[in-house]
C-alpha cells in the first residue's frame, strides 16, 4: 500500500516508529549520526499534529514523507550501513523536513 493511501492520522506515529527502528538497526556510536536521529525525531514529533489538521497540501506533504520513508528503508534493509552513508541519508532527510516546514500554511 502506498504511504499516501494510509490513514493520515496514523502515518506520523508509524514514521516515528520506523525512524526509531532505523536508529536501532544503525547500531552506531557515532555521535553525529545519533544526534541526527535525535534531531529528526524531535522535528517529526513537532509535526505530529499537522497531518490531521491540514488537508489542502496533503499531496505535497506525503510526497516529502514518502521520500523520508524511502530513505529510512535504505537503512532498515541494509543498503546504507556505514556511518557516512547513514549520515548522508539523514542529511537528505533533513532537507525534506525543511521543505515540509516551509510548505506549512501560515
Amino acid at each position: 500500500m502506498s504511504s499516501s493511501a494510509r490513514d493520515p492520522e496514523k502515518f506520523m506515529p508509524m514514521l516515528l516508529a520506523r525512524l526509531r527502528k532505523a536508529r536501532d538497526i544503525a547500531n552506531t556510536d557515532d555521535e553525529g549520526v545519533l544526534n541526527s536521529f535525535k534531531n529528526m525525531e524531535q522535528e517529526l514529533e513537532s509535526m505530529k499534529d499537522l497531518v490531521p489538521r491540514v488537508r489542502h497540501w496533503e499531496k505535497t506533504l506525503f510526497n516529502h514523507l514518502n521520500a523520508l520513508e524511502r530513505r529510512l528503508d535504505k537503512i532498515i534493509i541494509g543498503t546504507e550501513t556505514s556511518a557516512e552513508a547513514i549520515a548522508g541519508a539523514l542529511d537528505g532527510m533533513a532537507g525534506y523536513v525543511e521543505q515540509i516546514k516551509v510548505s506549512i500554511p501560515k
